[in-house]
């Protein structure tokens, strides 16, 4: 897992069962954020009630991994911009983001996507006229030791959303909660 910063581990994905099964295995909070339908990024400034921004921790263009190219049903190794990042509210980390945008997507839905920096990804996506989500995943991993305050030993949770631009242009976003957010 080499080419993380933020993960130590692949995560073991599950399908997302319903609600009422998801909240006996994790909470309702818990279970809130991973069913959420609209953007991360602004549920976060709506709950906190303070400044959000965008931490780019790294933005490369590289091979995504095996479970990553085949959830997009691309071929390994599959070259994609690989971009990691931390959403912070007053200053203190909520959010962790790990986003495979292949080049194939950027070229036919949105060119911003090449170069997004510390602008969050949801304000292009969520006001994409073509935004569709393909599927939801969850699971429970474990961060790189020390990552943000978290012991290696500590398993937080983590969604993961196959969105599409259009009929052949999807993207990858898994989004990790940390405790502070919850």
């Amino acid at each position: 897992m080499q080419q993380s910063i933020i993960l130590r581990e692949t995560p073991h994905w599950r399908p997302v069962p319903p609600r009422l099964q998801l909240e006996k295995e994790t909470s309702p909070l818990i279970a809130s954020w991973i069913l959420e339908r609209g953007s991360l990024t602004r549920r976060l400034a709506e709950e906190c009630a303070q400044d959000v921004r965008v931490e780019l921790l790294q933005q490369l263009y590289q091979c995504a991994l095996l479970p990553e190219t085949r959830i997009l049903g691309l071929r390994h190794p599959h070259l994609a911009v690989v971009r990691e990042v931390a959403l912070r509210a007053s200053g203190v980390p909520m959010l962790l983001a790990r986003s495979i945008l292949p080049r194939e997507t950027i070229v036919r839905a949105d060119r911003r996507l090449w170069r997004l920096g510390e602008v969050p990804l949801g304000e292009i996506l969520f006001n994409h006229p073509q935004l569709g989500r393909r599927s939801l995943e969850y699971a429970r991993i474990r961060l790189r030791p020390g990552s943000f305050g978290i012991p290696g030993t500590e398993k937080i949770w983590g969604r993961r959303s196959v969105y599409t631009l259009g009929e052949d242009a999807p993207l990858l976003v898994a989004e990790f909660f940390l405790p502070s957010l919850l």
